[in-house]
């Protein structure tokens, strides 16, 4: 539990930083409810479990980083035909 305490911590410092797109979904107080918040998805909505990975970088006992990568259908489009077949969340 004290490991969650110090990454809602984080959340909440790197929700004010107001220059940053993403900060809005990263803490709020009612996250539970929530469903763009970063805790909703990773704790309710389970959407790194199954098909992804979810890490938070530490140093020493702070925490200081996080990142998240899952699967999703979509397809991008190259100029080579041949690898317009290919999705490339499955080359990441």
């Amino acid at each position: 539990m004290k490991t969650k305490k110090k990454f809602l911590d984080f959340l909440k410092k790197v929700s004010r930083e107001k220059d940053q797109p993403a900060a809005v979904n990263m803490y709020d107080e009612q996250w539970e409810s929530k469903t763009n918040t970063l805790m909703y998805i990773l704790e309710k909505a389970d959407r790194f479990k199954k098909n992804g990975m979810f890490q938070v970088l530490f140093d020493s006992d702070e925490v200081i980083a996080c990142s998240g990568i899952y699967k999703s259908s979509y397809r991008d489009w190259e100029t080579d035909r041949k690898s317009t077949r290919l999705n490339s969340s499955h080359r990441l």
